[in-house]
């Protein structure tokens, strides 16, 4: 019944097979999927960033324009005003310039003196004395006369009482500061500028003095976010190391996580840069994502259930094999002592005899014949009989190796088939099996039943024809065994 109880742990193996593949299986599918959605994200976030690009080329020229044409008003201002030296035919020239130019004019065009003060402007606002309030360009020009453009934090203006940032250059005459030129632009020109590009939801366009400090930004910020240095910002760290490029960072205002493009207007101390929202790239594949998830899990339900068939299928077909090696094992084995049966054991060895005859090696078989079994059947009964059977075959057992073939023949008379066994090797084991015999004791309701046998023992040689022969051989040395007296070994 050996291979019968092997049947249930062959099942089970073959059971963690299958459901080991499935979640091979469904892992890797699942990798796989992670990979394809991966290699899109990334395709996505590359594709984007290349999109930036652009827009922020595009910003940065436009920007560069809108500079440009400020500082061609404030150069023609100041041209008119070295060539004229009439600082009261200037209010007139400002209003002329926002005339012609009013497609392209986006500010207030200013004059200031060398006190610092403002005394023309292109929107006739009134003057007043600023007094000790000069502003920041003033006190640079005075200590540092030389031609060169300032760039005014936005702030608020005190003439005109609006947000501003200003372009600024100074008059310089005879190598000392005299006056200045300004152009105040609102920050909402540059916003309405930004807003013409579509970056996507939480994403931003700004641009700073490098100073650090903000000129202007969309979505706009609260004020006080602007005329104080933003000193914290990761920009500043990475424009250290080049004029342009991109990096990822956490915003201070909105605490949004975004890829960020910066670059440096070449003429101008001020950098753009533009954050776009990471969490709204991934979201762009949202649907893409819920299509690979909804197919991971088809594949994965399509995964269990074809391995539950599969297992089920090897339950059926495990249930059947297993009911016919139920039946073969009863046919092939003796009831009592669970050894092989008479004509199971000369099935095996029939196959061993002709095995050992092609190869040329030894084989031996050893017959066993319990020494008055008849008298303790009589004398214990036929139920202490069997116990003493089941004893004496466990004891026989403990002597034997795997490849021994041991079997009942009938009543109390056994075979052992010794494959690579000479006869020497035989006897001397056979030995061992009735010394083992003979000292054991089976306790029983009417006092110690002892029991020995008498065994006979041959080997194949060249002139052996057939096992049955070796058989017959073992058969007679066993009764000349028991005509010496019983309780011995007697060779062939």
């Amino acid at each position: 019944m050996a291979d019968v109880d092997k049947k249930p742990a062959n099942l089970r193996r073959w059971n963690i097979v299958v459901i080991g593949a499935t979640v091979a299986l469904i892992t890797l599918s699942a990798s796989l999927s992670w990979r394809h959605y991966t290699k899109l994200r990334d395709e996505r976030i590359a594709l984007t960033l290349t999109n930036g690009e652009r827009v922020l080329q595009a910003l940065r020229d436009h920007t560069m324009r809108l500079l440009d044409y400020s500082d061609s008003y404030i150069r023609s201002v100041r041209s008119y005003y070295l060539q004229n030296g009439d600082k009261f035919s200037m209010a007139q020239y400002l209003q002329e310039i926002k005339i012609e130019h009013a497609s392209s004019f986006q500010g207030i065009l200013a004059i200031g003196n060398s006190d610092g003060d403002i005394i023309f402007n292109s929107e006739n606002l009134s003057i007043q004395n600023l007094g000790s309030a000069k502003p920041p360009y003033f006190e640079y020009f005075r200590n540092h006369p030389q031609d060169g453009v300032y760039i005014d934090p936005t702030r608020r203006g005190q003439v005109s009482g609006k947000m501003l940032f200003r372009l600024v250059r100074p008059i310089i005459k005879n190598g000392a500061f005299d006056s200045f030129v300004l152009m105040g632009i609102r920050p909402e020109h540059f916003t309405m500028l930004f807003e013409g590009f579509d970056l996507g939801p939480h994403s931003f366009t700004a641009m700073f003095t490098l100073d650090h400090r903000l000129i202007a930004r969309q979505p706009s910020p609260p004020d006080e976010y602007y005329n104080r240095p933003l000193d914290n910002i990761d920009l500043w760290q990475h424009l250290k190391n080049s004029k342009s490029g991109s990096y990822t960072a956490r915003s201070q205002i909105d605490g949004i996580e975004r890829y960020v493009l910066y670059t440096r207007l070449p003429d101008y101390p001020i950098v753009i840069d533009i954050g776009i929202s990471r969490d709204n790239i991934i979201d762009t594949l949202r649907d893409t994502k819920f299509y690979i998830l909804t197919q991971e899990i088809l594949f994965s339900v399509s995964s269990v259930i074809f391995a539950a068939l599969i297992m089920l299928i090897l339950q059926k077909n495990s249930k059947l094999t297993l009911a016919e090696q139920i039946i073969r094992a009863l046919a092939n084995t003796d009831p009592l002592t669970g050894l092989k049966n008479r004509r199971h054991f000369f099935e095996v060895a029939a196959r061993e005899f002709t095995r050992a005859e092609r190869y040329d090696l030894p084989l031996a078989v050893m017959m066993i014949d319990a020494d008055h079994f008849k008298s303790i059947n009589d004398t214990f009964g036929h139920a202490t009989g069997d116990v003493a059977l089941c004893q004496m075959v466990k004891k026989v057992s403990e002597v034997l190796r795997e490849t021994d073939v041991f079997g009942r023949l009938g009543g109390e008379e056994f075979a052992i088939l010794l494959p690579q066994t000479t006869i020497g090797g035989a006897t001397v084991l056979a030995e061992r099996v009735r010394e083992n015999i003979a000292a054991m004791t089976i306790d029983t309701d009417k006092g110690p039943l002892r029991l020995t046998v008498s065994i006979g023992v041959d080997a194949r040689s060249n002139r052996t024809p057939s096992f049955a022969t070796m058989l017959h051989d073992a058969d007679s040395a066993m009764y000349r065994a028991k005509e010496a007296g019983r309780n011995r070994v007697m060779p062939a």
